[in-house]
């Protein structure tokens, strides 16, 4: 006898399923891949060719309001609120006053563009009311379309600033225990 083992399905399998196929056969609830991405700690925008953004979680909004102070909507109701980044330019919300493509501001987007593969770089913000540096880890990954072009950016965001003020302060410890 032969056992088989049945691997999970993937996400994007089980979104499917359940939406496909209904809740009749699929007992688990319905996953809503929004609400996933919202819980995220992580800062995660879709940034469209255009540089606009399409979407972005919890985190980018609370992101995009320490740095330019953007307030978040309301709904039409008043009820449900709007996500404010949506269709703005991603240089407008996060610390680039144009397209980045100076040194001082590295914008993945191109990159990605450029080779199909995930870019990762450090970008350097500063708070605009306490005029803190900050130090963001940047993944930007290429999001297909079903024939394999690349249709927008995902990008995603960590803060990394508590780890790169701790590398500094080893690297200058070390520095005055060799003198």
């Amino acid at each position: 006898k032969t056992m088989t083992i049945q691997s999970p399905p993937t996400l994007r399998e089980s979104f499917t399923s359940m939406v496909v196929a209904g809740q009749d056969r699929d007992p688990r609830p319905l996953l809503d891949p929004l609400a996933i991405v919202d819980a995220l700690s992580d800062a995660v925008i879709v940034v469209g060719l255009d540089y606009r953004v399409q979407q972005a979680n919890k985190a980018a909004r609370a992101r995009a309001l320490a740095l330019g102070g953007q307030k978040p909507d309301a709904g039409a109701g008043g009820d449900e609120p709007v996500n404010p980044l949506t269709g703005r330019y991603c240089y407008d919300i996060f610390p680039c006053a144009e397209p980045c493509e100076t040194p001082a501001h590295e914008c993945p987007l191109p990159a990605v563009l450029a080779t199909g593969e995930t870019i990762r770089i450090t970008r350097r913000q500063v708070t605009p009311g306490d005029r803190k540096t900050r130090y963001v880890d940047v993944s930007a990954s290429p999001l297909r379309d079903a024939e394999g072009r690349i249709i927008a950016v995902i990008e995603a965001m960590r803060d990394v600033t508590a780890e790169r003020e701790l590398a500094e302060t080893l690297v200058r410890r070390n520095e005055h225990l060799s003198v």
